[in-house]
Order: structure tokens, then sequence, then C-alpha cells
């Protein structure tokens, strides 16, 4: 989340997600309702500003700012105490919502999309999680987290291309290799067979990925003799 004062008409904007990298002013003055490298809810201000921003775009808008309707929220495995209990107290106190229930994310997907037994994989900002589901039931006793994620990738990424292209023209920006991973990248369904085809000559121009650095071109203002 983002606020951004207009000098100039007097005014002050909110941006909330990707409307914050809209503008340069407001990504610079960004701030995250998330404890940094982990998925724990440190600011609670931003999170406050953010339901208020997800509430308008749902076109909920009740009397005195109430949302007047049962809300469903979604946290990962193992979510604290002090946090669900923060967040149970904005959503009864500033929403006056009727009632409040906790779930987890990828459960409800796998339910959704009608698994029965199987292994769920999460992975989200800064960690995996891995929960087995037998019969409908998940196994959350024998869950398991990694600490790998989007976060992780991005950073590991980052190192790679600096190794590659010490020289490179620019300087490259860990929200850079953030974008690359999250609109270039991809989970392999048979990394070693794909890695495989890789090493064969034919049909390398149409795998190659190129990508284009962004660069601002300077005018240079040539001066007559005059």
């Amino acid at each position: 989340m983002s606020r951004y004062r207009d000098r100039k008409l007097s005014k002050t904007y909110t941006f909330v997600g990707s409307d914050v990298f809209a503008d340069q002013n407001a990504r610079q003055q960004s701030r995250n309702a998330f404890e940094a490298g982990s998925g724990i809810v440190s600011n609670w201000d931003v999170m406050e500003a953010v339901l208020d921003y997800i509430f308008l775009k749902l076109g909920i808008d009740g009397q005195d700012g109430s949302v007047g309707r049962p809300i469903v929220m979604t946290e990962p495995v193992a979510n604290l105490g002090y946090s669900r209990k923060m967040m149970t107290e904005i959503v009864f106190e500033c929403y006056s919502a009727p009632s409040l229930a906790y779930g987890i994310d990828s459960l409800f997907s796998y339910r959704y999309n009608g698994g029965r037994t199987g292994l769920v994989v999460s992975s989200s900002h800064s960690s995996t999680h891995l929960i087995p589901v037998v019969d409908s039931r998940a196994m959350l006793s024998h869950a398991t987290r990694l600490n790998w994620g989007r976060s992780q990738s991005a950073e590991y990424l980052l190192k790679l291309l600096q190794l590659k292209y010490p020289n490179f023209p620019g300087k490259l920006t860990s929200f850079q290799a953030d974008s690359i991973v999250r609109e270039h990248c991809y989970v392999s369904n048979d990394y070693v067979q794909e890695l495989g085809g890789y090493f064969a000559w034919t049909g390398l121009e149409e795998r190659d990925h190129v990508i284009q650095f962004p660069y601002t071109e300077q005018v240079v203002i040539q001066k007559s003799e005059e």
C-alpha cells in the first residue's frame, strides 16, 4: 500500500496492490503489510487500508462503513494466534461483520477442484507448504513447510544474472528480478526431460527467450554554431 501526496492538486491518493507500480513516486513510498521475508502481518494500519480498498472494490459499503455479511478469511498453515486475534478484532470492530471463518487457501482450492486424496503443494511469496490429504481430510499433523517461495526464487535469479552479466549496462534490482519470476518463469512438469531437450540443437531458436531490459533513451540537444 502507498499513500502519495500530490502537492500541486493538494490531494492524497492511496494505491493498493498492483496499482502501486503504476506510479514511480507511489512505488518509492510503498509499505508492505507483511514482515520482511515472511507471511506474518506486522503492519496492521496497512492491512486495514488494504481491507478498505477490497471492500470498496467489491461494492460493499454498508451503513457506517459496516460490511454486514459473513466473511471467509484465508490463512497459512499454523498461523500465529496473535495474527488471528488482531485480524478478528479488525473485522468485528471496524467492519461489524456478523461472522468470520478462517481456512487454508490451498485446501479451499483443492476441495473446489474436486480433489479427495493427494498431496497439496502450496507455494507462496516466502514459503512452500506440503499438505497430504486423505479422503478429503487434511493431515495437518504431517504437513511440512519449506522456506522457499517467490522471494527466494527472485533473489537466486538476481544472483545468477549478476554473475553472468557483471558488466551489464545498468544495475539489476530486486524488483526487476521479482518481475521476471512473476511474468516469465514457470514450474516444469518434467524437469529432467525438459532440461534434456534444451541441449538439442533442433528448435533452439524457438526456445530462446529474450527479455528487453527497460531503459530511457537520452535526448541529446545539438546546438548550432549560432
